[in-house]
């Protein structure tokens, strides 16, 4: 599977990053919650949102949400920390 950017369609609120993906002809929607990306990475930098972290890390984001949709096909894909 081949992935669009969708920056347009990514939204913060309740701190976590709604996104939509565009994969082949599927739209998939999917969510990175703040605690799931602390949890694997440490605590958001003061200064950082975290839709500033996601459109720095999207195309590793992106890729989390196309090896949990081999598994699993239910959306929205929520992105854990060990998917990251």
């Amino acid at each position: 599977m081949t992935s669009k950017r969708a920056i347009q369609a990514c939204e913060e609120h309740n701190g976590c990053v709604h996104f939509t993906l565009q994969l082949q002809s599927e739209v998939v929607r999917a969510v990175l919650s703040e605690s799931a990306w602390e949890a694997r990475y440490g605590r958001l930098q003061s200064d950082a949102s975290l839709r500033e972290i996601y459109i720095a890390n999207q195309p590793m984001i992106e890729a989390a949400v196309v090896r949990r949709l081999g598994t699993d096909k239910q959306q929205p894909v929520v992105l854990r920390d060990l998917d990251l």
